[in-house]
C-alpha cells in the first residue's frame, strides 16, 4: 500500500512540475509579445481558471469586460489561449494546461 501512495505521490509531483513549467512559460512569454497587457494576476488568472470569458476576467482583475476581452484575443493570437463560442459565450481556453491536467 505504501508503494501506491508514493507512486501517487511522484504523478502529482510531476504534474505540478509541468503545471510550473508551464506557468513561467506563459509568464515570459506574454512579457516579451504581449508586454502592454502582462500583469501578474492576468497571468494568474490564466491558471486559476483554465477556461475564461471575458466578464470573468473582468471580475477577476477589476477592469471593464471590452478590455479584457481585447486581452483574452491577444493571448488566443499569441497561441496562449484558443478561443471557441459556445452558444452566445465567448470563451478562451488555455489548452495546453488542460491537457496537463487530463493527463495527471
Amino acid at each position: 500500500m505504501l508503494q501506491e501512495v508514493y507512486s501517487q505521490a511522484q504523478a502529482t509531483y510531476e504534474t505540478l512540475t509541468e503545471i510550473l513549467k508551464l506557468y513561467h512559460e506563459y509568464k515570459e512569454k506574454i512579457r516579451k509579445e504581449n508586454g502592454k497587457i502582462y500583469s501578474a494576476e492576468l497571468v494568474d488568472s490564466l491558471f486559476t481558471y483554465p477556461v475564461l470569458s471575458p466578464t470573468r476576467l473582468a471580475a477577476a482583475l477589476d477592469m471593464h469586460y471590452t478590455t479584457t476581452s481585447r486581452y483574452l484575443t491577444q493571448l488566443a493570437g499569441s497561441g496562449i489561449l484558443t478561443e471557441a463560442m459556445v452558444g452566445k459565450y465567448h470563451l478562451f481556453a488555455n489548452h495546453r494546461l488542460m491537457e496537463i491536467l487530463q493527463r495527471g
